[in-house]
């Protein structure tokens, strides 16, 4: 029994096709024998066939549709859905929908999404074949392929992020840092105690906190900084540490950044990135790369273990070139 499952993806002669408005017909006879809580309303199929954000593929046997996949992905977006997957229960067993799901997520993929996202919805057929293909369950009834690989992630830094109560924005990064270089205890967050240790370490003026003020205090803790050539130039005979502090004179980017990452740095950086932070721009550590996309942390607020934020090079391209000399630093301990 083992092995006939095992060999069932392929014991299939589907072929499959990108749907058009004339397998109309086909559609509506498989969605007449398809189960009743696989049936989907008319209007969002005729949407779905005319390409408003959706890929349908259809898979046939003899030249009848067998299956339906429809995965919604917007052009060049970094994260696509699967909005529909169905087998007719006659039909199941042979690797159908194994061979749809793959297909689907390798053109999603193909085509500039690097998370793929599904909804389990209890069925257990379902959630097998997404187990199988490399999904991830996050909860909820939610899956996601494309999430962090932790055994690849260990190559592309080594500094463990804090994991600490949401602070306010303004003090997000500095937190963080003073956390990460152990100037501040955990226990003392969001007491007189830690605004001491802040003043102390960054200045009286927290509400302006920028790269300046965060290199200064990791150069005085022993930490090498790289800076904007210009701004590291500014801080020259602000400190006896800031021989430590390194101009960089290339602008930063992904490929810059997977440098420092491959080399166990920490890079902050505060980026506005739309569908992650809402319209104003959020201090981030980046703390890995798995091959398509960047893990970013933010600072201001807990990040949910199960569910973390990933943005992929080419967005994070796009949001380094509006990057001013106060929205980044890097930085790594000293040998």
């Amino acid at each position: 029994m083992a092995l006939r499952r095992a060999l069932a993806h392929y014991q299939t002669f589907a072929r499959l096709h990108v749907a058009s408005a004339a397998d109309g017909p086909e559609i509506d006879n498989f969605l007449q024998r398809a189960p009743s809580e696989r049936g989907l309303d008319q209007e969002w199929w005729r949407r779905a066939l005319a390409g408003e954000g959706c890929s349908v593929l259809v898979a046939t046997e003899c030249q009848l549709v067998v299956g339906i996949g429809v995965i919604e992905h917007a052009s060049s977006a970094p994260e696509a859905e699967l909005a529909y997957l169905c087998v007719l229960p006659d039909a199941r067993g042979r690797g159908i929908g194994q061979l749809l799901l793959q297909t689907l997520v390798g053109r999603a993929r193909s085509e500039g999404a690097a998370i793929v996202r599904a909804w389990g919805n209890g069925e257990p057929r379902l959630a097998g074949a997404l187990l199988r293909c490399g999904f991830t369950q996050t909860g909820g009834g939610a899956w996601c392929f494309g999430l962090w690989d932790a055994h690849v992630a260990q190559s592309y830094g080594s500094m463990a992020v804090p994991d600490h109560s949401p602070v306010a924005p303004r003090e997000g990064a500095a937190q963080s840092l003073l956390l990460m270089m152990a100037a501040l205890d955990k226990t003392m967050l969001l007491t007189h105690r830690a605004r001491q240790v802040l003043r102390h370490e960054l200045g009286k003026d927290q509400d302006s906190t920028g790269a300046a003020q965060l290199a200064l205090a990791a150069a005085r803790r022993g930490y090498c900084v790289w800076l904007d050539r210009e701004l590291a130039e500014s801080l020259a005979g602000e400190s006896e540490a800031v021989g430590s502090i390194v101009g960089e004179v290339e602008p930063l980017s992904p490929e810059r950044i997977l440098g420092h990452l491959s080399r166990g740095h920490l890079c902050l950086l505060h980026l506005l990135v739309p569908r992650l932070s809402g319209p104003a721009p959020t201090w981030y550590i980046v703390d890995g790369f798995d091959g398509y996309l960047f893990r970013v942390h933010d600072v201001t607020r807990v990040d949910d273990r199960q569910h973390p934020l990933a943005i992929t090079a080419c967005e994070l391209r796009a949001m380094l070139r509006g990057l001013s000399a106060e929205d980044h630093l890097i930085m790594g301990r000293l040998p």
